[in-house]
């Protein structure tokens, strides 16, 4: 049996997909498990899977963001994210039924106006 994960004050980018599979929760390259419970012990563990140099467009902060985010976000969350199912997949891993499910996340630019950035410049060398 798994549990899911509260994620209240994380603000999250349109730009990236929502996948839960396995009590996994993965969003915007991180994730947050929950493992099996086992009576009354829940363990809980957040790893950010993206590195700094490697995918630098993870880190990318623009308009107010950086500012904003410094502090807990009490206004947007899991509570009001809105979102579309883009693709569900099913399949078997080890004779274990999987559901993966796609989810375009809808960007409100009022609220977050950085959930949409512009595309980094090509530089010309």
């Amino acid at each position: 049996m798994y549990r899911s994960i509260n994620l209240m004050g994380h603000r999250l980018s349109s730009s990236k997909c929502l996948t839960v599979c396995l009590g996994l929760t993965f969003i915007m390259g991180c994730f947050l498990a929950s493992l099996p419970i086992q009576s009354v012990n829940v363990i809980f563990f957040f790893r950010h899977i993206h590195d700094k140099t490697y995918r630098k467009r993870d880190m990318r902060k623009c308009f107010n963001q950086r500012e904003v985010t410094r502090r807990r976000d009490r206004v947007t969350g899991l509570h009001s994210v809105d979102y579309v199912i883009d693709k569900t997949h099913n399949v078997t891993i080890d004779s274990l039924p999987v559901t993966i499910v796609n989810v375009k996340l809808i960007c409100n630019k009022t609220l977050t106006p950085w959930c949409q950035c512009e595309p980094d410049k090509i530089k010309k060398t």
